[in-house]
């Protein structure tokens, strides 16, 4: 983690990785707390103020695959979703040990998700999923991607989320 300063570039923190790192995303309820998604499967929740032993706070092991992307809750900003090469997305909270919700509807790669700003309730019904096409036939063009698909949405006080 580093920050810009009139002095130039300075690290505030850092926390060591056996794997890739996909994603980092702030949290919305503190500037203290960055999550990150890992190669290796893992969600990991990091406090930037405190000593290097004490992180990360916490660690998900939930996922199967790489963890592509992470997004903070925009209405409930104690919840973040994050996005899976194992064809799942996950909604998380700080204060719990495991996953509140895995949205496991997806046939492929889920590669983003994201909290849709102009619809904090969700009345709207509907979330947007995309899913990517298994494989490619090399002997002709690459397929045109699907169309996207609508599953019933994750109505509840949280907002819209677009997976």
């Amino acid at each position: 983690m580093i920050d810009v300063t009139p002095r130039g570039v300075v690290e505030v923190a850092s926390f060591p990785t056996l794997d890739g790192c996909y994603d980092v995303a702030w949290s919305e309820a503190s500037d203290r707390l960055v999550a990150t998604a890992g190669g290796d499967g893992a969600v990991r929740l990091w406090d930037v103020a405190a000593p290097p032993r004490a992180n990360p706070l916490r660690a998900w092991a939930e996922h199967a695959r790489e963890v592509h992307s992470l997004d903070w809750g925009l209405v409930r900003r104690d919840v973040f979703v994050s996005t899976s090469w194992d064809d799942t997305a996950r909604l998380w909270s700080p204060e719990s040990p495991r996953a509140l919700r895995s949205f496991a509807e997806h046939g492929y790669c889920v590669y983003s998700a994201s909290w849709c700003p102009t619809d904090a309730e969700g009345e709207s019904g509907r979330e947007r999923l995309r899913q990517r096409p298994r494989k490619r036939d090399k002997t002709h063009q690459p397929p045109s991607p699907p169309p996207p698909l609508h599953v019933p949405s994750f109505r509840h006080s949280l907002g819209r989320l677009h997976v």
